[in-house]
Parts: C-alpha cells; sequence; structure tokens
C-alpha cells in the first residue's frame, strides 16, 4: 500500500472482515493496522504443521470482560507528545514488519533471528507488552502457505520472547489473529495458544457508534474463541482513519469517551496508537476525555 502513516513509514486501509464467531450485530468495515500491507510473493519457506488444537467457541456479551485493573497503554509517536505517564498511562512497545525484514530481504521467508532480536531489543524501551506488528503473512488461502505463514508467525514469536522476558507478548491482530477465514482456524488457534495476548485494531471510520461497539463486540467474541481466557487489548486511535470522509480528524470528547467506555465492557485494555506524522494535538477533547476515564477508573 502506498501514503506512510506509522512510526514505521507505512499504513492500512481497512478491508472487509469474515469473523469466526455468529452476531447478531452486521459487521462494519475491519480495523486498519498500525503497519503497512506489501504485496506477498511466493512463500520460500517449509511449512509449518499445524497440530491438532481443540477450542470450544466462546459468545462473549457486552460487561463480560475478564480483567479487573483495565489498563491504558500508550502507543502514540505524536510529535512533541509529552510523558504520559503521569496521566496514568503504560508505554506499549510495537516492533513493525520493516524492522524484521529489512529493505531488500524477502517478506515471506523466515527473517534472520539475529536481525529479530536486534529489533526486538531496540524497541523494548516501554515498561509495558510488546506487539508484534506482521501484517503480510495472513492465515489464509491454500493449506501449503497457511502453515508456511504458521511457521513462521511461531518462530518469530518465539525469537522476540527469548527477548521480552517477563513481557506481556502477541501479534498485532491485522491479517493474523482477526477476521480468520474458516480454512485458516486451526492455525489461528495453534498461534492462539502460544501468544500471552490480542491486540486487535479498533480504529474509528465514522460517526456510527452502533456499528463500532457491533465491531468491537465481534473483535473481542472471535479472540476469546481463538483462546478463551486471555486479554483482549483493542487498538485505538483517536483520529479518524485515512480515505474516510474525516480523515486525520482528531475524534471530539464524546465520541473518543464512548469508545474507551465501550472497549471497558468488552476488552481486558486498551492501546492508544498514533503515527509520528502528526503533531500532538488534545484541542478534540480527546485527551481530557482519556485522563478523566482513567481517573473514574480509581474513583
Amino acid at each position: 500500500m502506498t501514503t506512510p502513516l506509522g512510526a514505521s513509514g507505512r499504513r492500512a486501509v481497512p478491508a472487509v472482515r469474515r469473523p469466526a464467531v455468529v452476531l447478531t450485530a452486521a459487521l462494519a468495515l475491519a480495523g486498519c493496522a498500525p503497519g503497512s500491507h506489501r504485496a506477498v510473493p511466493p512463500v520460500t519457506v517449509p511449512p509449518a504443521t499445524v497440530a491438532p488444537v481443540t477450542v470450544a467457541p466462546v459468545t462473549v456479551p457486552p460487561g463480560s470482560a475478564t480483567h479487573g485493573p483495565f489498563p491504558v497503554y500508550d502507543n502514540m509517536s505524536f510529535r512533541a507528545k509529552p510523558d504520559t505517564a503521569g496521566a496514568g498511562l503504560l508505554g506499549a512497545n510495537i516492533v513493525y514488519s520493516a524492522d524484521l525484514w529489512p529493505a531488500g530481504s524477502d517478506p515471506a521467508a523466515l527473517p534472520d533471528r539475529t536481525t529479530v532480536q536486534a529489533a526486538v531489543s531496540a524497541r523494548l524501551t516501554r515498561p509495558g507488552p510488546l506487539v508484534l506488528d506482521v501484517e503480510d503473512l495472513p492465515l489464509a488461502g491454500p493449506t501449503a502457505v497457511i502453515n508456511a505463514h504458521l511457521g513462521i508467525l511461531e518462530t518469530v514469536l518465539a525469537w522476540a520472547r527469548a527477548v521480552a522476558v517477563g513481557r506481556t507478548v502477541g501479534y498485532y491482530g491485522y491479517h493474523t489473529l482477526s477476521g480468520v477465514a474458516p480454512a485458516g482456524l486451526a492455525a489461528a488457534r495453534q498461534l492462539a495458544a502460544r501468544v500471552d495476548a490480542f491486540y486487535p485494531s479498533m480504529y474509528t471510520f465514522d460517526d456510527d457508534e452502533a456499528a463500532w461497539a457491533a465491531r468491537a463486540t465481534a473483535e473481542v467474541a472471535e479472540d476469546r474463541s481463538l483462546a478463551a481466557g486471555k486479554p483482549v487489548y483493542l487498538y485505538l486511535w483517536p483520529q479518524y482513519h485515512d480515505h474516510t470522509a474525516r480523515q486525520y480528524q482528531y475524534l471530539d470528547a464524546a465520541r473518543w469517551s464512548f469508545e474507551l467506555r465501550t472497549a471497558r465492557t468488552l476488552a481486558d485494555g486498551v492501546v492508544i496508537w498514533g503515527p509520528s506524522r502528526f503533531a500532538w494535538d488534545p484541542s478534540s477533547g480527546w485527551w481530557a476525555a482519556t485522563t478523566s476515564f482513567i481517573a473514574g477508573q480509581k474513583g
């Protein structure tokens, strides 16, 4: 894709999802990603074997989140962003595909272990979780492709975990553990059994709050169906997504508060993301709504 957005210099656009759970609400467009999508060339690594994994589907209605405390993680890269720790946010770490597959390397091949672990070490500067943003290896397509992608994702996860000792490690959901088609369910459950948490994106495309809530419900229910009991942290972005009528505008306090409250009823925490191409701008009220939300949890 073109037009860079994220700290990695990349972006994503919404795509149609096919959730692995049945919901009564119709789904809106799927979440975008902090990273980018590149065309995936033919797979060049031997396929992994998908082990049999039996996970009973779990339907999680609103209000059934497994959390006690509700962490709000800071994964923002806005220019001139202040230190948010004093407001109660905990810094999260993200490693992008470009860190793992430097320019010139084959994005469909197993990356170099030394490169992966050096990238993780360099990005691991904050006290919170480690999120791996790999969007070019979807668990979709022919069985051989799914198994090959699974083998790479499992190996990269193991290498990263060896560096990020004691951290909560998982994959950003887009194209890995979100919107999984039936053909990829066995592989997704196997990968889900190995991550510590889920990080699906719940970005904003329009002003339809009901559709946003339905999509959030689907995201959380799908993740819990893949591995019940593991925490789900929704990725939120306080700007409207690109290629929308209000692209890059900051959400106002009312809409942002709605998303935070809805996430609180469904998930186990949120990760707030923002790209470095934009400057910190709290004038719409979203930041005041964030600090109020956090303060309200302590009360």
